[in-house]
């Protein structure tokens, strides 16, 4: 499991539940169309029960800090060169504290042509905050914002000099 491998979700023994814990219902979306993941996991962190309040309406969200869209696209084409990147994995580095893990947990069946028995079904929880829930948006735009203040890696500078000289090349 590609998630386990690259950290993002850890394994946790049957053993370890201590009172309610909650579990986030999951299901597969699958594309044949695309070329690098046909197959992606969906939770849903806006389930919940009833008289009970879901994953998403108990983090908070932060201020919306989404900029005017027209005038990005006027300062777009107003420029001589512009530069995209591709952020889709920055919410994957926003980790989890450990304490506040258990609420992000799911089952999982290891072998899917055997009988669902508690030998074969495991339990995961998430260690970093995955996309698509609420509240990542702010802390990826502004990570001073995080409660203990502090980020794993600052790479403005080692950013800023690849950027520079890479763009070398177009400088008149």
């Amino acid at each position: 499991m590609e998630q386990l491998q690259t950290g993002m979700i850890e394994e946790v023994s049957h053993n370890d539940e201590v009172g309610v814990i909650p579990y986030l219902p999951h299901h597969e979306v699958w594309n044949p169309n695309k070329n690098t993941t046909k197959l992606r996991i969906v939770y849903d962190a806006s389930a919940h029960q009833k008289a009970y309040k879901s994953l998403n309406e108990v983090l908070q969200r932060g201020p919306v800090m989404l900029p005017d869209l027209v005038g990005i696209l006027l300062r777009f084409r107003m420029m001589k060169l512009v530069i995209i990147a591709d952020i889709e994995k920055a919410f994957l580095q926003i980790g989890l504290h450990p304490e506040e893990r258990n609420c992000t947990r799911f089952l999982w069946v290891k072998y899917l042509d055997e009988e669902i028995s508690e030998k074969n079904i495991k339990s995961y929880r998430f260690k970093r905050v995955p996309f698509g829930w609420n509240g990542p948006c702010w802390l990826v735009k502004d990570p001073s914002q995080w409660p203990n203040g502090e980020f794993s890696y600052n790479a403005e500078d080692e950013i800023t000099q690849a950027v520079m000289s890479s763009l070398a090349d177009y400088r008149t």
